[in-house]
């Protein structure tokens, strides 16, 4: 777990020196940045995730998963599928962002499947991690503390269970800045002690598929949830948006955060793009009890 860190603070030094909160984008898994129905296979990631490789320092902001999007999704269009392949392939997908909150949770479903590494002589069961880091930057040391952690791992589970990471801090004061999440398929290269696991000539599979993340915020009366799934379609849209069973406050901001429209929505009425120029724009939906953020595309 050390080596895991100490790439993921690396990262997060390189690309996160800013404050203040921004929205948790895409834990759903829906918006990606290829087109989700291209043909060409080990093409395309999710909005706001990175493919974490084993044996480099940092995350890669051009690589690909292996495995296209899930449409075998918990709820909406798609999910996440990660795996590893004897040593040949292992993706692990990471999501750094700023974040001004004490986080009490993380929580989500999962799917894990063939989960078995065979060393030669026996066959062991595989498990899967997802990991959250709430961190602060130091400005007196120059790098990032650790002031929050949650680790859980995941057994096989054959259809969509629902996990809950909890997170534990060093005191009840500090304030973190940035939320670091990691999602790791296997035990196989997940620290210095991996070699134990598996050689090059033995076996594994194991396929973990992730969907419908959602964050739980201490500070929060009742523990609400900040993340529901609504489903949002077409996306991308020309004309006109539907938000699904969703009645309440809608916010669309462009890239940089600027507001360009805020209404309240009726039940399933449709939100109007037709005055918008194509592009990017990030969609906020809060019913007073849940708030959503989506990614949409206007052609």
């Amino acid at each position: 777990m050390k080596t895991m860190k100490h790439k993921l603070f690396l990262f997060a030094f390189a690309v996160i020196p800013l404050t203040g909160n921004t929205q948790i984008m895409n834990l759903d898994f829906e918006t990606w940045i290829n087109p989700v129905d291209s043909t060409t296979l080990f093409n395309n990631r999710p909005d706001s995730w990175l493919l974490l490789t084993p044996g480099l320092t940092e995350p890669s902001d051009f690589g690909l998963f292996y495995h296209s999007p899930a449409t075998d999704a918990q709820n909406g269009n798609y999910a996440l599928k990660l795996s590893t392949w004897y040593y040949y392939t292992k993706d692990q997908a990471i999501l750094s962002q700023p974040y001004t909150s004490r986080l009490s949770a993380l929580k989500g479903f999962y799917k894990y499947e063939e989960n078995s590494i065979d060393d030669g002589t026996d066959t062991v069961a595989d498990v899967a991690q997802i990991s959250v880091f709430m961190t602060k930057w130091n400005s007196g040391t120059m790098h990032r503390d650790t002031i929050g952690t949650g680790i859980l791992d995941l057994n096989a589970a054959a259809s969509y269970t629902l996990f809950t990471t909890n997170i534990s801090y060093i005191n009840s004061i500090i304030i973190p800045d940035s939320i670091h999440i990691l999602i790791d398929p296997s035990l196989v290269r997940r620290g210095p002690n991996s070699g134990n696991y598996i050689s090059m000539d033995d076996g594994i599979s194991s396929f973990l598929t992730v969907d419908n993340l959602s964050l739980i915020d201490e500070n929060v009366a009742g523990m609400n949830e900040l993340s529901k799934t609504f489903k949002v379609y077409p996306n991308p849209a020309e004309d006109l948006l539907t938000i699904e069973n969703f009645k309440g406050q809608i916010a669309l901001s462009d890239l940089n955060g600027k507001l360009i429209r805020e209404l309240y929505l009726e039940s399933n009425q449709a939100l109007s793009l037709d005055q918008l120029d194509a592009g990017i724009y990030l969609l906020q939906l809060n019913n007073e009890n849940h708030i959503q953020n989506v990614r949409i595309v206007k052609k």
